[in-house]
């Protein structure tokens, strides 16, 4: 075992406020404890094998974390950073943590992960369900499209179950235990978590070791992996300690809530005008929803303001109110939006205004939502608003353009925009032609 200073040193270091500003900018400070097998169990580190602990309080400081927890100068960086340089974003996040944290801690005791690892969604996301990387990880807990499959969580045109701060939490419990079971290393673990179980699995094998640390020191991780640790105990000694670092309780209120099950689509802006709710409420209780629109399917648990129940089967019940607004048409390729409104009985302006279209021909298939026969209003602006991303994008092709051009122009990749137009030879286009660029969400 490693220490640069004795236990009683770092006894009153944690007595102080477990690691206070002053331990994160006090640049000679560099704590290295090794840790002993972990179980959920465990304290920060096995105080047995320095020194006997009696004394109740000091008892309670080492049990208040269950996931080792090592000081080292990159952690005391981010202690600083985050404390300090950034400490508006993180009283941001500590804020908005409060709408989930019952919730994350809830479904985290359920599935016997340890609780300190709440904390992981403060490195994440900062407590964020709309949270997007620039590599497609999405949601609060960051789960790339592969990994959330296998993890349960849906990806459609309708919703995306990355968003979904209960799904996903149970799917983040799930993974960081079978990266745990892997690792058997809760530093290992969480640095497959943000780097890929591939990954760490090779620089254990490359370096011959399983300390996370040992591994770090090397830089065959990248930084970011290096860095994912340490940032991750800088952002639990925060949380666990958030008033020594001079960051006030989190203003924001736990999200409560009630859920009722639909068997047809329910437009959540006509609900929301039916039953009285703001929209906003309806969209932060529902983050999982692609669209303003409810799936068409035989079951969907819809999240609703709490005590509110009973009012929304009223409206529900009530025959006379349309609480879808739309229905829902897939368009094919070639179909002409002047023949669908045609047949549905709709204007066609109506039609290509709510449905964000500028052309009458369709370049790509689409899904639709056509009026049922309402007339337009504020509302469909709004819901048009909302699914936008859902509006398929064309370029017309100009003198001098070239397959390559075209897909440079549009941040995209040759092999993407040869896949979206399997029936134009790349070879033969001409200026008027038109070119799918993009299919939308």
């Amino acid at each position: 075992m490693k220490l640069k200073l004795s236990i009683l040193s770092v006894v009153a270091l944690l007595i102080a406020g477990c690691a206070s500003r002053d331990i994160a900018s006090n640049a000679d400070l560099d704590i290295y404890i090794k840790k002993p097998a972990f179980t959920i169990s465990s304290t920060i580190f096995d105080c047995s094998e320095v020194a006997p602990i009696t004394d109740g309080k000091v008892q309670e400081i080492f049990n208040k974390f269950n996931v080792p927890v090592t000081m080292t100068p990159r952690v005391q960086y981010y202690l600083k950073y985050f404390a300090e340089t950034n400490r508006d974003t993180m009283q941001r996040w500590l804020d908005r943590s409060n709408k989930y944290m019952y919730i994350v801690r809830d479904i985290f005791q359920r599935e016997g992960v340890p609780l300190d690892l709440v904390a992981l969604s403060f490195t994440e996301s900062g407590f964020n369900p709309h949270a997007t990387s620039r590599a497609g990880a999405v949601g609060m807990w960051q789960f790339m499209p592969s990994t959330g499959r296998m993890y349960g969580l849906e990806s459609d045109s309708w919703v995306d179950e990355r968003q979904d701060f209960e799904k996903s939490t149970v799917a983040a419990a799930n993974h960081l235990k079978d990266l745990y079971a892997r690792f058997g290393d809760w530093y290992l673990a969480l640095a497959a978590y943000n780097a890929g179980s591939g990954r760490i699995s090779s620089a254990t094998r490359r370096h011959n070791s399983k300390d996370f640390f040992t591994i770090a020191s090397k830089r065959t991780l990248k930084l970011e992996t290096r860095d994912y640790v340490p940032k991750y105990m800088a952002h639990l000694m925060i949380y666990k300690n958030m008033a020594q670092y001079g960051f006030t309780l989190p203003a924001e209120m736990p999200l409560l809530y009630d859920e009722i099950t639909l068997s047809t689509p329910v437009n959540l802006y006509a609900l929301a005008q039916e039953a009285n709710y703001a929209i906003a409420q309806l969209k932060e209780l529902n983050p999982e929803l692609r669209t303003p629109m409810t799936p068409p399917v035989d079951s969907y648990t819809l999240r609703i303001p709490i005590g509110t129940k009973d009012r929304v089967v009223a409206v529900m019940n009530n025959r006379n109110i349309d609480l879808a607004r739309y229905h829902i048409y897939i368009a094919e390729q070639g179909e002409n939006l002047e023949q669908i409104a045609i047949d549905n009985g709709v204007d066609l302006d109506d039609l290509k205004r709510l449905n964000n279209l500028s052309n009458n021909s369709l370049y790509s298939s689409k899904l639709l939502f056509i009026p049922n026969s309402q007339r337009y209003s504020a509302i469909d602006d709004a819901f048009a608003a909302d699914i936008a991303k859902l509006a398929p994008r064309y370029y017309t092709v100009r003198k001098g353009d070239n397959f390559t051009t075209i897909s440079k122009k549009h941040n995209m990749s040759l092999t993407a925009l040869t896949r979206l137009n399997p029936k134009i030879n790349p070879r033969k286009i001409y200026p008027g032609q038109v070119i799918v660029v993009s299919v939308g969400s």
